[in-house]
């Protein structure tokens, strides 16, 4: 309320009067423009969102007396609207906002003017008046003016945070080539990928899933985001295609898939409601048209990107494409290591493994937990090669290696050293006595003929045993050779034969 007096009596001070009223409106006005220049700068140093937009209410609250103010924008990535306000009630902000946003009257107390520039339209910027209160004279033009200017502020800083999340996926990345470099297995690549996802892709939640063709089911291999209890319930599920259509689909089509749990196969539904992901953005793993697993993106309820086909799907592919070629190399790696360390004819370790594992457990053989090592050597092998081929003499070593395996102790290490001389590292053994046991053992399991070429052939052997825990110290070689002597001696005792007959 304004109230006015005048002397009427006085006549001749009356230009002076407007002069003078007239420099306070041009003083106020100069006012108002400084502070629409500094507003400039001022929004534009705010650090983030969140602080151009409460440093655009107290801005526009020094420009436009009202008694209350609102300001709701949308900002890129988050699907509730940013809402800062001045003199409005708490629990009217949330409706005034949606309204406000929406286009919706907030009534003739309100000036309304647009937060855009040509770039986007950010939202809305209201001053309210009371009933009892209007807006004076040209408010909206100011409040409009101080809106523009938060326009290009926020402009300016979503896309320094556009920028700075883009530094950082892409450190991410680099980090992701060189980590992925220094993986020799594959457990230790899907383990990599699988936390580097949520920095790369912007998901709360991620896993790695392989593809066993033997058995025809996808397992977990690694996760990420998870709790305990969730991360064990998803690596001891197992996706069959004949119980998830969602995998039928991808190993027939190879085509990324995005997941709603509300939309989901029942078995699918069933997985993602026990690790209480809702929404999910799966991609094949591919070494060329072999299919090695799935690599998965997730949110929970409320969290997920409004749009999951668009960049957080064309980041998936790439982080996938990146773990395929890893998971292809660490798969050559260990066929090449399998290779150099195991005999290809019976799979069993050779003679280089064995005597790295036979090292490895010397430190641990003491009195109490002896360590024996078997010496094995076949009878008259070179008959069976002469008599019967040597198609039929690898045949025997195959079929001799599944038995050694089979009458020892899951924890021994049986090797095949060279030709038809096998090996087999005993740990724990309690008492001496015990290793000349498990060699009559091995010994007993020739007592059955070999079927070789439609012929049962009965093929001897000698075992020769060494203990090492008596308070000698004994390299694995040294060891191995007194295996080997008490093996010769053994056959220097008897003279077990190779003796073939023929059916009927």
């Amino acid at each position: 309320m304004y109230e006015f007096s005048w002397d009427r009596r006085i006549r001749r001070p009356r230009r002076r009067e407007s002069e003078r009223s007239a420099d306070l409106e041009l003083r106020a006005l100069r006012g108002q423009l400084a502070s629409l220049q500094s507003a400039g700068t001022d929004l534009v140093a705010s650090d983030d969102v969140d602080s151009a937009l409460h440093r655009i209410v107290t801005r526009a609250a020094e420009a436009v007396l009202a008694p209350a103010y609102l300001l709701a924008v949308t900002a890129p990535g988050r699907e509730e609207p940013l809402v800062h306000s001045a003199g409005v009630p708490e629990a009217e902000v949330r409706g005034l906002a949606a309204n406000l946003l929406a286009g919706g009257d907030l009534g003739q107390g309100a000036v309304v003017v647009d937060v855009a520039s040509a770039r986007r339209s950010h939202g809305r910027l209201a001053a309210l008046y009371g009933t009892n209160y209007g807006a004076m004279g040209d408010e909206a033009s100011m409040l409009a003016a101080y809106a523009g200017h938060a326009a290009a502020a926020l402009d300016l800083i979503i896309a320094l945070e556009e920028a700075r999340l883009e530094a950082t996926r892409a450190g991410a990345l680099l980090e992701l080539a060189h980590e992925l470099a220094a993986a020799t297995d594959a457990a230790a690549v899907t383990d990599v990928v699988a936390a580097a996802l949520p920095r790369i892709v912007g998901c709360t939640r991620s896993s790695i899933l392989l593809w066993d063709p033997g058995a025809g089911v996808l397992r977990a291999s690694a996760s990420f985001g998870m709790t305990d209890e969730q991360s064990a319930l998803l690596h001891g599920a197992e996706l069959r295609p004949e119980d998830t259509p969602e995998l039928v689909g991808i190993l027939t089509d190879r085509t990324p898939l995005i997941i709603d749990d509300s939309t989901s196969s029942p078995a699918l539904r069933s997985l993602l409601k026990a690790i209480s992901s809702t929404d999910v953005v799966a991609v094949p793993l591919l070494a060329g048209s072999t299919f090695l697993g799935v690599a998965t993106a997730g949110w929970q309820a409320g969290e997920a990107p409004p749009s999951l086909d668009g960049d957080v799907l064309v980041r998936l592919r790439g982080v996938g494409d990146q773990a395929s070629t890893a998971l292809q190399k660490a798969r050559l790696l260990e066929t090449v290591s399998h290779q150099a360390t195991h005999d290809a004819l019976t799979g069993l370790p050779n003679r280089v493994l064995f005597l790295d594992r036979l090292a490895t457990e010397l430190p641990g053989a003491r009195h109490g937990a002896q360590l024996g090592v078997l010496f094995c050597d076949l009878d008259r092998f070179k008959e069976v090669n002469d008599s019967l081929g040597h198609a039929a003499g690898d045949e025997l070593l195959r079929q001799v290696s599944a038995r050694l395996r089979s009458a020892v102790r899951p924890v021994d290490t049986v090797g095949r050293l060279s030709g038809d001389e096998f090996a087999i590292i005993l740990p724990g053994l309690a008492h001496p006595e015990d290793a000349h046991g498990l060699a009559a053992r091995v010994s007993a399991c020739f007592a059955e003929p070999f079927r070789l070429e439609g012929v049962d052939v009965t093929v001897g052997t000698s075992v020769g045993v060494a203990v090492h825990g008596d308070g000698r110290e004994r390299t694995a070689e040294q060891l191995l050779r007194e295996a080997d002597a008490a093996m010769y001696l053994q056959k220097q005792r008897s003279s077990p034969g190779a003796r073939t007959s023929r059916p009927g």
